[in-house]
């Protein structure tokens, strides 16, 4: 079911993160914060080292080091996946609100939410006319924790499209989650771009400690990560 979220006072712009059950969390920030955020990027930006792992040697990698193992998908659930890889890849496809203005107030948010029908549509949409390419793996929460050193206690299972190289995780754990951002790392174009892969990347980066804020919000990067 899709989440409409809640809303800020004083939002002035909305990420939509999305999930398996379609858009489940709406990000709110101030012109403050955005401030501080683009600030916080472009240091960051200045920092990283760009190297892309081919998405075939990210599947190689799961199944080498976690023994990954082949997991079928249910009609829903392929369903599911179809809708976040073409809210992610194929947006033309689908028709979306007028854009919001800045600063919008609660009541346009709410309409915005309301007339948004795009994860329905992307549902709808017939996947025989994509042609993608989905396919998942489970891995067990024993391999992940003998392999990450960690407490993971839930199985991850691992979806993903070939043709658009989405990927997206079940379960698991944050170590994994983490230890697959920071492998697959991006390329000078998603930093370029500013692009989903980078943020993730670099606010992993930060949350593991790898990329250091010194000074007046100047960030750095140690020499363990890239």
């Amino acid at each position: 079911m899709k989440d409409k979220g809640t809303f800020c006072e004083n939002a002035c712009s909305i990420g939509i993160i999305g999930g398996t059950d379609g858009p489940s969390a709406i990000a709110c920030s101030t012109n403050e914060a955005l401030m501080h955020q683009e600030e916080f990027l472009t240091y960051a930006a200045e920092q990283i080292t760009a190297h892309l792992c081919p998405f075939s040697d990210l599947l190689v990698y799961l199944k080498e080091r976690y023994h990954a193992q082949p997991y079928p998908l249910s009609a829903r659930f392929e369903e599911m996946l179809k809708a976040d890889v073409m809210l992610n890849h194929y947006r033309h496809l689908l028709s979306f609100p007028p854009p919001l203005p800045p600063n919008p107030s609660r009541r346009a948010l709410r309409r915005y939410f309301q007339e948004d029908t795009s994860f329905e549509q992307a549902r709808a949409y017939p996947a025989e006319k994509l042609r993608l390419e989905m396919e998942a793996y489970r891995i067990s929460a024993r391999r992940i924790q003998e392999v990450l050193s960690c407490g993971c206690r839930q199985d991850a299972v691992v979806k993903l499209e070939r043709k658009t190289e989405y990927l997206c995780i079940e379960g698991g754990c944050d170590e994994l989650r983490q230890d697959l951002i920071l492998r697959r790392g991006v390329s000078q174009e998603d930093i370029r771009n500013r692009s989903p892969r980078f943020l993730g990347y670099v606010y992993t980066k930060l949350e593991c400690g790898l990329l250091e804020i010194t000074g007046k919000g100047q960030n750095k990067e140690k020499k363990a990560g890239k």
